[in-house]
């Protein structure tokens, strides 16, 4: 394989891999069924002192502003005889951000999909130079370093998960909209931080399974196309 094929493979994993993670990201937080289990183990709705079918009516209204489904997020419960918004300014404000953070995310996805397509669809017209064997290595090299990156950002998470949790909010948010006054905010009652813990080890979960998943399927095939050429 020429250094040129080497670089297309090695960008298609890349890629790859990129599309696994967010895909994963994309599949995990959007699942009303989680927050619902969460928020009860937390006792969200006691803590509020509002209903747990408001607490869940809320959380598919942040849901489905974060995807784009509603123009206004907005959730009107009754309290002490009282009707409010149970959505602050700042509340909306801040989940401005996270929207445009869910579809830049979406579409970066979309985007390293073509790539990967892009790359898949050069390899195939190589096909005389270039064989299944050499791209299934690159992607276990490839595969390598970002598993190393993944150890790091999990045991992040997992010794200290307050600093890991305001690292993202500083690298990901130019604002400090993020910083709520439970007082007053509903977001950070709604979605407590034990909670974004729980969503955050499900994510990586999900994408070491199909990560350690693709990798073991590319070592066996090597391994067979190794068997073949033996006999």
């Amino acid at each position: 394989m020429s250094r040129n094929h080497r670089i297309v493979t090695g960008i298609g994993s890349i890629f790859l891999i990129l599309v696994l993670l967010i895909g994963s990201v994309n599949a995990t937080v959007l699942q009303p069924a989680f927050y619902k289990e969460v928020q009860r183990e937390q006792q969200v709705s006691q803590r509020m002192g509002i209903s747990e079918q408001d607490v869940e009516n809320a959380t598919i209204v942040a849901l489905a502003y974060t995807k784009g489904l509603t123009d206004d997020l907005s959730y009107v419960v009754s309290k002490n005889n009282t009707s409010f918004d149970l959505y602050s300014s700042q509340d909306k404000e801040h989940m401005i951000d996270v929207h445009n953070l869910y579809v830049g995310a979406y579409n970066f996805m979309l985007f390293s999909s073509v790539l990967v397509f892009v790359c898949m669809i050069i390899l195939i017209i190589k096909r005389k130079v270039v064989n299944i064997y050499s791209i299934t290595k690159i992607f276990n090299q490839t595969s390598l370093y970002s598993f190393v990156f993944v150890i790091i950002i999990t045991l992040f998470a997992f010794v200290n998960f307050n600093v890991f949790w305001t690292f993202f909010h500083k690298v990901f948010f130019r604002n400090d909209l993020w910083l709520m006054n439970p007082a007053v905010d509903a977001l950070v009652n709604l979605f407590p931080e034990a909670l974004f813990s729980a969503l955050v080890f499900k994510i990586i979960f999900r994408f070491g399974t199909l990560f350690i998943g693709s990798n073991v399927m590319a070592i066996v095939y090597r391994k067979m196309s190794e068997r073949r050429l033996a006999k």
